[in-house]
């Protein structure tokens, strides 16, 4: 028997701390706003304004609502506030290590039976096979905490069709140059449509890190002589063991120093794995260093734990329903992802039940399984529970908090212009 009075005053208590801190610097009219977004979200688990008008509970007409919270997702214009606090959190509060793993990928938000909204794009939709549908592309970055839980540090909705667009690699680097001046450290992991010449350069002039899958069809010079990559006929000499969905995979890896035409002064490492599960080897390219088996292990191990971006996208829609979110404006949908983006931050503390509070989320989601690798369903479903068995509204940390504290509301019984008194 759960008692929920107290986990949800517990948890209350945690996500207005946490919230609160997003909104230093904020007008009170702002941070009312974002509060209320963010405390619908986490209620409802949607983005659609209509859900999350309800979960407030207000005491004003539904309609009212709705119409405030849309005109304030399409003029809201402090975004950079937003994420300077965010990212200051994740540092002041030791989110992300100190040697982190960054994850980095593109996603999308098909909206294929949208005709009016702004910008509409064409983007592959990865829900069907890549198919070119109408939509936006999503740039993410991820940071993999000590239990490799994905952890948002940079998320930007775009689209080529807005005015004032330069090209995929200026919105790629603008992503990266944020990152790497939040967080000095880490390595940053790469799939093979991001292989380019342009990024290695742009890394390497920054002294970051980086792992990245290349095509099989480059060209290296190794040992003096200038090949393809798909040609190389190594044998993988050292051992390599996986542990995915209670079975072992035995690989075998190799490595050697390579240069690329066009960054003949820049010596990077080719590490290439071999496994029975692949047609053929995974061919990765780093210019961490490599001097032995360990080392080539850790390259080849944080390669592989990029499906977890994977995962990370796929909670992000589906579970939040970020797809069918119902605003023309760009600048709506992407303050929309970002308030998604926070509340899923603020799920990842429970994901390791080291606390009690986060071992009873995990035993309300009741899981057929004791143990998963990915934690947020079972997170967002006892978290979700614990708030809908509570009646619980936004108003009260509004009134309590973000407010100046010289005003006070009350009850009055008589028909007053003004709800409140100043003190």
């Amino acid at each position: 028997m759960f008692n929920y009075n107290i986990l949800n005053s517990k948890i209350q208590s945690s996500y207005q701390n946490y919230f609160h801190s997003l909104l230093s610097g904020l007008s009170v009219p702002k941070s009312k706003f974002i509060y209320q977004s963010l405390f619908g979200i986490l209620k409802s688990n949607t983005c659609l304004l209509t859900n999350i008008a309800r979960s407030l509970n207000e005491d004003i007409t539904f309609g009212k609502t709705v119409d405030r919270l849309s005109r304030n997702f399409i003029e809201f214009d402090s975004a950079d506030t937003l994420n300077s606090n965010y990212n200051k959190y994740l540092r002041n509060h030791n989110i992300i290590d100190k040697d982190p793993l960054f994850i980095v990928d593109d996603s999308d938000i098909a909206k294929p039976s949208s005709k009016h909204l702004e910008a509409l794009d064409v983007v592959p939709d990865g829900s069907k096979s890549h198919d070119r549908t109408l939509g936006y592309w999503m740039t993410e970055i991820v940071a993999l905490s000590k239990n490799n839980t994905p952890i948002s540090t940079y998320s930007h909705i775009w689209s080529s069709k807005e005015d004032g667009f330069l090209s995929k690699n200026k919105i790629l680097f603008d992503a990266l140059d944020k990152n790497i001046k939040n967080f000095n450290n880490g390595t940053y992991v790469f799939d093979r449509y991001f292989d380019s010449n342009n990024l290695f350069k742009f890394m390497i002039k920054r002294d970051s890190k980086f792992i990245v899958r290349i095509k099989g069809n480059r060209s290296a010079y190794i040992n003096g002589k200038i090949v393809k990559i798909k040609d190389l006929k190594y044998k993988g000499k050292i051992k390599f063991k996986r542990h995915r969905k209670d079975k072992n995979y035995y690989n075998k890896l190799t490595y050697t120093s390579c240069y690329f035409p066009g960054l003949k002064n820049e010596q990077l490492t080719l590490v290439l794995v071999y496994s029975d599960a692949l047609p053929e080897p995974l061919r990765l390219i780093t210019n961490k260093e490599v001097n032995g088996a360990s080392a080539a292990r850790k390259v080849a191990s944080d390669y592989l734990k990029r499906w977890r971006i994977e995962e990370y996208f796929k909670f992000k829609k589906q579970e939040f329903d970020l797809e069918n979110v119902r605003l023309r404006s760009l600048n709506g949908l992407r303050l929309i992802n970002l308030l998604v983006t926070y509340v899923i931050t603020f799920l990842a503390k429970y994901t390791n039940k080291s606390t009690w509070i986060a071992k009873r989320i995990h035993e309300i989601s009741k899981p057929i399984k004791p143990e998963v690798i990915f934690n947020y369903y079972r997170v967002i479903f006892g978290i979700r529970e614990i708030i809908r068995s509570v009646i619980t509204k936004a108003s009260d940390f509004i009134d309590n908090v973000i407010r100046d504290q010289r005003y006070r509301l009350r009850k009055v019984r008589q028909l007053n212009l003004f709800n409140y008194k100043y003190i």
